[in-house]
């Protein structure tokens, strides 16, 4: 192999891309290589799912040339031998291949690696090698703002613009889950066929989980807007009887706006806090949003009132209808 025919070659042949979103990954990793191979086919290009697929055949591939093509891409997704601690490989699969491979990387072969997750280990030999000969590329959730203009763009190109709140409420409904974000645009699409999509399609065509709502109640009570925290319940209650569980959904949500608060308050970003809880940017960025301003001693007193209020359906007290109604109005005092 001459050298001055890898002249052209000069860019780094192995490149990492991870992400907690798959989809995310699997677009960037597109968008990477559509200059160098717009056209693709089984001469230029290879995709393993690393679940199915051993190392060793991953290897393979990079080190074989094709017969017909100048070079040839290799994507290699869900890379779960890249996070921290221990993988759980095959017992007949190792990383000593690819850390090998690593080290004198084909010229020829455009390698990618995707991780689905945060917790890459910057100690994992691959992607230490990867680091020094290569590059590692963290692709960051896209914020609300990133997705409502996208929407917006997006249906508009279709003659389907959407109304005013209506892409907003998308994007809140999805709650940064950028797969089912697409789904969704989809789907309505679809829907509009040529026509403008309203907040009422959007509230009717993309249901929330049950998790999602009581992040909505939870956000109309601090707030303030109880009439909007009784319509979820009363919505909630058409698909579920169980104030119990409500009430665990509800506190879920007010512990993790305690905790938000309590690092919000130290001056941790937006980035910082969702990675010490393990959450979301675009929660942690909703979580803010709903505090406004609210000290944390204050999610403290709603914690104590959600508490006394399973204690009393628990004992008997109270049922549970009644009991929870009565936290939304006393709710509604305390402001």
């Amino acid at each position: 192999m001459q050298e001055g025919g890898l002249g052209r070659y000069n860019k780094k042949v192995i490149t990492l891309f991870f992400s907690e979103q798959p989809r995310l990954c699997q677009e960037m990793s597109k968008r990477f290589l559509k200059d160098d191979y717009p056209v693709r086919d089984e001469t230029n290009f290879a995709s393993f799912n690393m679940q199915m697929t051993s190392i060793g055949e991953l290897v393979k591939e990079c080190t074989e040339m094709s017969l017909f093509a100048e070079k040839k891409a290799v994507v290699a997704e869900d890379c779960f031998f890249l996070k921290k601690g221990k993988a759980k490989l095959r017992p007949d699969d190792s990383l000593d291949p690819l850390v090998e491979y690593c080290q004198n990387p084909n010229p020829l072969v455009d390698l990618v690696l995707l991780y689905y997750g945060s917790d890459l280990d910057p100690k994992n030999p691959i992607v230490k090698r990867i680091s020094e000969i290569g590059s590692v590329k963290e692709i960051k959730n896209p914020t609300e703002q990133e997705l409502v203009a996208f929407a917006k763009r997006r249906m508009e190109a279709r003659g389907c613009p959407f109304e005013s709140g209506a892409a907003e409420e998308l994007s809140q409904r999805t709650e940064g889950d950028y797969s089912r974000f697409l789904s969704e645009l989809d789907k309505l699409e679809n829907y509009g066929n040529g026509e403008p999509i309203t907040l009422k399609a959007v509230k009717a065509l993309v249901s929330p989980k049950p998790e999602d709502d009581v992040f909505q109640m939870t956000n109309a009570l601090m707030r303030g807007d109880i009439q909007t925290a009784f319509c979820i319940y009363k919505d909630l209650k058409k698909g579920s009887g169980d104030e119990i569980g409500l009430l665990a959904l509800l506190t879920q949500q007010f512990i993790f706006l305690e905790k938000v608060a309590y690092l919000d308050e130290k001056g941790c970003g937006v980035n910082q806090i969702a990675s010490s809880l393990n959450a979301k940017p675009f929660r942690v960025s909703m979580g803010i949003r709903s505090l406004g301003g609210s000290s944390r001693e204050r999610v403290e007193e709603v914690l104590e009132s959600l508490y006394q209020t399973v204690q009393s359906i628990l004992s008997g007290k109270q049922q549970q209808g009644y009991a929870f109604e009565r936290f939304l109005a006393n709710y509604s005092l305390r402001k």
